[in-house]
Formats: C-alpha cells, structure tokens, sequence
C-alpha cells in the first residue's frame, strides 16, 4: 500500500486539517532528538512503536527520520516516557525525511525547551516539566 504523502496530496481526511508545509509560520530550530512515533497497524488491532530522530522543530511540524518504510498519514510523536503525545500529519516523504506537520500548534516554550537539549536521548527520558502547566514535576 502507497503512501498517499508521497505524492504531496494525503487522501487521509487528518491531512486537511493542516496548510500546506511550505507556508512557513515557525521559526524552524535546529535539534537532534530521539523520540518514540506511535501508529495502529493491520488496522487498529496492532500499534506500533519506533524510534525516529528529530532534524529540526518548530511550532507547526518537523523534520523527521523514522526507519519504516511505510510511513503513515497519521501518526503521534510521544515525548518522554509517554508523557507527552503531540498528533501528526506526513506531508511529504523524501529518500530519507519526513515532513511533519502537527495537528494542533504546539507551544513555543516547549518547542523552545526541545530544541534547547543537549543529549539526544533526553527527550525520551522522564520529563522535567509538565508541558501543560509548565511547572516543575515534584519527584516523589
């Protein structure tokens, strides 16, 4: 089965939800995250979880390297250790990237704090703030 992102018009009814990627709205920020992709397989009767790698983030999408050759329309992007869930829409599939945009605009602090870690696997770590509330998460 084809993608339908691949050749730049998504059948799936996620996909209008979103303008098209090239309207750039974000400042784009460059980043090297690890973060687990999230999708239902063989319909909803599977889920499957991968690691993907980050290139750069912004307010309204990503770009992304997930190894798997089917890639889906829809998709969610999990933060943390399934702390945070952000839904996505695959845009274009190159070679190698995929262009993501997300379903609701995410928030500029959280984007700021994403772009801003230094090691690649602290984004699948346990998160130190609650990107709902920004407060700090009281360990108990």
């Amino acid at each position: 089965m084809e993608n339908p992102a691949l050749n730049g018009t998504p059948k799936h009814y996620l996909g209008k939800l979103v303008e098209e990627i090239e309207a750039r709205r974000w400042l784009r920020r460059d980043c090297d995250l690890m973060v687990r992709v999230m999708f239902p397989a063989k319909g909803v009767k599977q889920v499957v979880i991968l690691n993907a790698r980050l290139i750069d983030i912004s307010e309204g999408g990503t770009l992304a390297i997930i190894p798997y050759e089917q890639v889906p329309t829809h998709f969610y992007i999990i933060i943390g250790k399934f702390q945070y869930n952000i839904g996505c829409v695959a845009r274009k599939v190159d070679r190698e990237y995929v262009h993501v945009e997300f379903i609701k605009t995410q928030n500029t602090r959280l984007i700021n704090y994403l772009s801003r870690l230094e090691r690649r696997f602290d984004s699948m770590n346990e998160l130190k703030y609650d990107f709902r509330t920004f407060e700090k998460i009281r360990q108990p």
